[in-house]
């Protein structure tokens, strides 16, 4: 059989959900069967180094400036015609654009990978709509989700029918509570100033205003006024400008909870800290379509707290790892960190099923079966 020969586009392989899963679906792509080309538009991604496909590395294909997409095209038209592609993924509408002009006179299919929901705001919902018209009737699209397919079909205007759902999947072997030792996780603790008993609530999400880390602290003011014997601490791991740190920070004096938050900032291995909590949370309201974060938390074992937002209610099974609440609801958010503290979850069936559904092994078996597929009926009709 002979390999399957495709080109993934990416905008950068900076710290982001998007961008893990595309290193890891690289990662365990079979070598036997796909023949890996990565172009990536962006110049900041530290997250490179982590590619250990053994292929060749990444092409850059820098914009000489801010509306430019004819240097870029050209690069990423190379890289296909080079490596006789016979099918190209893009992760996003933006790095669709960029492959569609790449793509002018060729006969290569396309697919796109998509991974946000709500927009930010009505400037991002208005590219997201001018960028989705760039699309053809015969692209293919990759939603994370059934959520995100229904949402976006109907606020997009997408042909749903064209639409197939791969759930997320992570590296569930790398993120095993058996990695950390306890006495790692007595370590992390003093770090943090947290006893060795004291009930943790962890959130990882950068610290931008679609996030609203701002509901989590609501949350934990709340928690603490209900509940003050409980003597739980919200940490927040994410990175962030220093404005909207301070601005956090400020909220947290406000709601005279600063001496219960703890602000970790970036951490490359965040084991550790999945290891030591009790719940982990998301408080978004807009973008998250299927949390990578959260799925590395439920590989660990860790009970989640979402809002409902994107995929939260498919990945989540209420009773066994965790609860779904609405968004801007703090008290909701309180009431059910405070269930999954006081009613512990049983962290190894937890990470069962977050094996048998979120394993990145079947997320890129999923993709290289989907990839082929097209491939195949590209060919056929040639």
């Amino acid at each position: 059989m002979k390999k399957l020969r495709a080109v993934l586009v990416i905008q950068s392989l900076s710290v982001g959900g998007t961008e893990k899963l595309f290193v890891s679906l690289v990662n365990h792509f079979a070598p036997r069967m796909i023949d890996v080309g990565m172009v990536v538009i962006g110049s900041h991604n530290p997250l490179a180094s982590e590619i250990r496909s053994g292929g060749p590395p990444p092409v850059l294909a820098h914009r000489r400036f801010r509306g430019d997409f004819w240097q870029p095209a050209a690069i990423i038209r190379d890289v296909i015609v080079s490596r006789q592609a016979q099918i190209v993924l893009s992760f996003g509408l933006w790095e669709n654009a960029f492959t569609r002009l790449a793509l002018r006179g060729l006969r290569v299919p396309r697919v796109v990978a998509l991974h946000f929901t709500r927009p930010r705001n009505l400037r991002n919902y208005l590219l997201y709509f001018a960028y989705s018209r760039l699309l053809t009737d015969r692209d293919r699209l990759i939603c994370v989700c059934n959520a995100q397919a229904d949402y976006l079909s109907r606020v997009y205007l997408l042909d749903r029918a064209r639409i197939s759902i791969i759930y997320n999947g992570v590296e569930t072997e790398f993120f095993d509570p058996a990695h950390v030792r306890v006495p790692e996780r007595l370590m992390l603790r003093r770090s943090l100033g947290l006893s060795a008993s004291q009930p943790v609530i962890l959130q990882v999400a950068n610290l931008s205003p679609a996030k609203r880390h701002e509901d989590a602290l609501e949350a934990m003011a709340q928690l603490s006024r209900e509940h003050s014997d409980l003597n739980a601490v919200l940490v927040l791991v994410g990175e962030g400008t220093d404005t909207r740190r301070t601005e956090l920070e400020a909220l947290a004096r406000r709601l005279r909870i600063r001496h219960r938050v703890v602000f970790a900032g970036f951490q490359r291995d965040l084991r550790p800290y999945y290891a030591i909590s009790d719940c982990f949370t998301l408080s978004s309201v807009a973008v998250e379509a299927f949390s990578i974060a959260a799925l590395e938390a439920l590989s660990m074992g860790v009970p989640i707290a979402l809002t409902d937002i994107g995929g939260a209610r498919e990945m989540v099974r209420e009773g066994v790892n965790g609860l779904v609440v609405p968004a801007r609801h703090p008290a909701n958010l309180a009431a059910a960190w405070f269930d999954l503290i006081s009613q512990p979850r049983d962290a190894l069936r937890i990470r069962r099923d977050a094996v048998s559904r979120f394993d990145i092994g079947k997320c890129a078996q999923s993709y290289q079966e989907l990839m082929s597929e097209l491939a195949g009926d590209c060919n056929s009709m040639m």
